[in-house]
């Protein structure tokens, strides 16, 4: 819904520069004090920190004066080669407010105006993005160069959770036409639209018998080799012979592939979901980069791959009735014993074959990954469930899984060992865990199931 419309405070008269002569605009002077003023509306999300209307923090905004033959002029209406100018927040009203007052110069038929900002209510920095470099480009607008998604602060020792997704940010963008057909309208409608991809998964046992006495506990979970660095161009368009302009924004030049996702001090047991979908395993959903670049799904064989796929730092139990060795048999022994159960650890399987509850290993399902801009992607895994297993042995070096383990937690014992006869690829147990995904352009759900996607609006993956 759009807010009150709030001028910006004072800008001086403008001058601006042709692109090929240096013609000085009529200036506006506006004695009645209507300068631009600009309506702003945030597209909706479900992200935990989302951008809505009342979080959004400050922008900046840039605009150009666009010729008859929709090329922009040199000079700028608002900001300079080095970026926008900054819209601040006043206090927790829907006010933003420049510096100075900006007009709309008499002879001009069209502006066109760019916004973006990744920052909300209550952020401490200083400026409207967390990460990259803003330049223009005369022909196709505004580009973030080298964006770049957030990770978590593994030296944190107070959290109990250390996600990804909470260090992250929700880039938003706008683009805004003031067009004079006699008479131009001060008010430029500002309708921000969510960059990045929303990524969620869900874990589950899905429909496991009452005889299956599987327990899978997770520890951590991640997207690996996702890009996080990009370009995001803002893109424009002119439609001759109309006067409408418009921007297309598109990311590119993506770098240096990491991993996102959540670790936790205490595990999750998915025998406690009381849902179909299960247990959130990323606490909070991320907000990373778009992969327009089509990542593949790792073939699960390739040692050292820089293709896609998801990890899990889990255990698996076997669990059956009976205090066989006593209630509260010490770890270490091949059996734990509590509560009128024992246990018996199924994954990972360390060389004594015994019960280590500290004990976690990894496992993974190749991904394919063709993330959009704006759109939301909730992965379900169906791992131990009636007709899935816990994964396979994933390509990961020892030493860089060690790197996802938070420095405050040193009691965990990390297995990368696989038993003899066991290679890269091969299932951890029996049948490799199973999922579906569905992308939703955060209004309306399309689903993915079983790999085959029911909205013909979408890729598949």
């Amino acid at each position: 819904m759009d807010q009150k419309l709030i001028p910006f405070a004072v800008l001086t008269a403008l001058c601006a520069v042709s692109c090929s002569n240096e013609v000085v605009l009529e200036q506006n002077d506006d004695p009645k004090g209507n300068a631009i003023a600009f309506s702003t509306k945030v597209g909706h999300s479900s992200r935990a920190a989302e951008t809505t209307i009342e979080n959004l923090g400050d922008f900046d905004v840039i605009a150009k004066s666009v010729y008859n033959d929709g090329s922009l002029y040199n000079a700028y209406l608002i900001g300079s080669d080095a970026g926008g100018e900054t819209a601040k927040r006043d206090g927790n009203t829907s006010t933003w407010n420049l510096d100075h007052n900006v007009y709309l110069p008499n002879s001009v038929r069209n502006v066109a105006f760019w916004a973006f900002t990744d920052q909300q209510v209550g952020d401490t920095d200083s400026k409207v993005l967390s990460s990259g470099t803003v330049s223009f480009d005369s022909h196709n607008g505004p580009k973030i160069s080298g964006y770049t998604s957030a990770t978590a602060d593994l030296e944190n020792k107070e959290l109990s959770t250390w996600a990804d997704g909470y260090a992250q940010h929700d880039l938003v963008t706008a683009f805004a036409q003031a067009k004079n057909d006699g008479v131009i309208s001060n008010v430029i409608k500002l309708d921000f639209a969510h960059l990045l991809s929303q990524v969620k998964l869900n874990a589950s046992q899905l429909g496991k018998a009452q005889n299956d006495h599987r327990v899978v506990k997770v520890k951590g979970a991640w997207f690996v080799n996702v890009r996080q660095k990009a370009t995001l161009s803002a893109g424009y368009a002119y439609e001759s012979g109309t006067d409408k302009i418009s921007d297309k924004p598109s990311w590119g030049a993506w770098e240096n592939p990491a991993c996102f996702g959540t670790y936790y001090k205490d595990n999750i047991d998915l025998s406690s979901a009381t849902t179909e979908k299960g247990e959130d395993l990323l606490k909070t959903p991320l907000m990373l980069i778009p992969q327009d670049e089509n990542l593949a799904a790792w073939d699960a064989k390739t040692e050292n791959t820089t293709d896609t796929y998801i990890m899990l730092l889990c255990r698996v139990e076997l669990k059956h009735p009976g205090d066989t060795h006593g209630a509260g048999t010490a770890s270490g022994d091949d059996i734990y014993a509590a509560e009128g159960y024992h246990y018996h650890q199924q994954f990972p399987v360390n060389a004594e074959g015994k019960y280590n509850a500290n004990e976690y290993g990894l496992t993974c399902i190749p991904v394919k990954i063709d993330w959009k801009s704006g759109y939301r992607y909730t992965y379900n895994l169906d791992i131990c469930g009636a007709a899935s297993g816990a994964g396979v042995y994933p390509p990961i070096a020892p030493e860089d899984a060690q790197k996802l383990i938070p420095a405050g937690d040193a009691d965990i014992v990390l297995n990368t060992t696989r038993p003899s006869g066991k290679n890269i690829g091969d299932p951890v147990l029996d049948e490799p865990i199973k999922f579906n995904v569905s992308v939703s352009a955060w209004k309306e759900d399309s689903e993915w199931t079983n790999g085959s996607l029911s909205d013909s609006d979408s890729s598949k993956n």
